[in-house]
């Protein structure tokens, strides 16, 4: 199930991703991210109410311009995982 922390994180990539570590969307939109998320977890949590989730989810989609970064952030939390085993902050060292 998609966090929204781990797809803003996949953006700013500011701290180690809960349970697992997906790869870094730079440019992405946060907004995007955030919405594919949050969508993706109700429509898991609340399947009942997926048509209206889906009209929610579009409207939301409709107010970010159409952008590569709208496109990036929609991905977000969608990219291949890489093992990690914290979510804390990354060092400086973790972040070059």
């Amino acid at each position: 199930m998609p966090t929204f922390i781990n797809a803003v994180n996949t953006i700013d990539h500011r701290y180690h991703s809960y349970g697992t570590e997906l790869v870094e969307q730079k440019g992405a939109s946060k907004k995007a991210a955030i919405a594919s998320a949050g969508y993706h977890t109700l429509v898991s949590l609340l399947p009942d109410q997926a048509a209206t989730l889906a009209t929610e989810y579009s409207n939301a989609l409709g107010a970010i311009p159409d952008s590569t970064a709208k496109n990036r952030g929609i991905h977000a939390d969608k990219q291949p995982l890489l093992p990690s085993s914290r979510c804390a902050p990354m060092t400086a060292e973790e972040r070059t």
